[in-house]
């Protein structure tokens, strides 16, 4: 079984690859593959599949030939049946060179790995999204995967980023779906790791200058957060009329504005009502407009980005404290 070391390593490599990301920022290529094209080579059956008649995902999988540990994987966390099932599935699927660096960054072994049950299902679900989702559907922002948490997909001009890793065959089809091939292996995002895929760079530059990373990332919170764009924060900064820098040297401004948007809760929008009154992380009330779509007067964007420890609804705004409005 993997022990406690191996699972804070586990969660370890997941926060160190969404900082690498962070840290990258616009300065660098994002992904390192072109963009996936059903025309080229790489995509529809792949140079790597025969044609004919398809099978199903799983036997796709197993006639590539590079998903040996993906397929004992599945078939140790007891999922092979719904890979070769009739209801149609998308599926991430890294290969063996990416479950092996995955391995050797966990200083653990593939055993080890596949005889913890409980922690495969809860990343291989993560892998998969239902019905049959092609290169051309998809969209730059959140998928929900068969275990419930979202993914964040990155449309680049350097290529298709699914959290923190590069699509680098499209539209591997199969009977039952299709296989879209990644290079690494996708574990889980919290709120800070998902803010990062998601591109709200200043919000997470922010979150680090308020020493808040680890109460975002605390996998036994339980937490909403109502995340301002990169140009929601130009905007409110342009407002005050302060950079970026003098807002996170104030420490007391900075963990007051940050406060004001988090709630102590996980809540779906779903869960929230018109001229509901949340009691923030700062203790300040906002109060929820869903006629004009605002929560705290801040136009609410892309809602129920569900994580390991809450929910995301990106805004369009930065909230202002009622406390600094007097």
């Amino acid at each position: 079984m993997i022990n406690l070391t191996n699972r804070l390593l586990l969660t370890a490599l997941l926060a160190l690859s969404g900082a690498v990301l962070a840290a990258c920022g616009d300065d660098e290529d994002p992904a390192t593959t072109a963009t996936p094209d059903p025309s080229s080579p790489s995509s529809g059956n792949g140079t790597d599949i025969p044609s004919g008649e398809l099978g199903n995902i799983a036997e796709v999988a197993t006639e590539a030939g590079n998903f040996t540990i993906l397929l004992q994987a599945v078939e140790a966390a007891g999922l092979a049946d719904a890979l070769a099932g009739t209801d149609d599935l998308t599926v991430f699927a890294p290969t063996d060179a990416a479950f092996e660096a995955a391995i050797t960054a966990l200083g653990t072994t593939a055993d080890d790995l596949l005889a913890d049950t409980e922690l495969l299902g809860t990343v291989l679900t993560y892998h998969v999204v239902a019905g049959t989702v092609l290169s051309t559907d998809l969209e730059t922002g959140p998928a929900s995967t068969l275990g419930g948490l979202s993914l964040w997909v990155n449309l680049l001009p350097e290529g298709v980023r699914i959290n923190n890793a590069a699509v680098t065959a499209a539209d591997v089809r199969a009977s039952n779906g299709v296989i879209h091939v990644i290079d690494a292996v996708m574990l889980p995002a919290n709120i800070v790791d998902m803010a990062t895929y998601a591109g709200l760079n200043t919000l997470v530059s922010a979150v680090d200058a308020a020493n808040l990373g680890g109460t975002l990332a605390d996998p036994t919170n339980s937490l909403t957060v109502f995340a301002p764009s990169d140009e929601a924060f130009d905007a409110a900064l342009t407002a005050l009329g302060l950079t970026a820098d003098a807002l996170f040297a104030d420490e007391e401004l900075l963990g007051n504005i940050l406060g004001y948007h988090v709630f102590p809760a996980a809540a779906l929008s779903s869960e929230l009502s018109d001229g509901q009154v949340l009691e923030m992380f700062n203790g300040e009330d906002a109060t929820v407009d869903l006629t004009a779509l605002t929560v705290g007067g801040a136009r609410l964007g892309v809602l129920d980005i569900v994580v390991t420890n809450g929910v995301i609804h990106t805004l369009d705004d930065v909230m202002v404290p009622p406390s600094l409005e007097d």
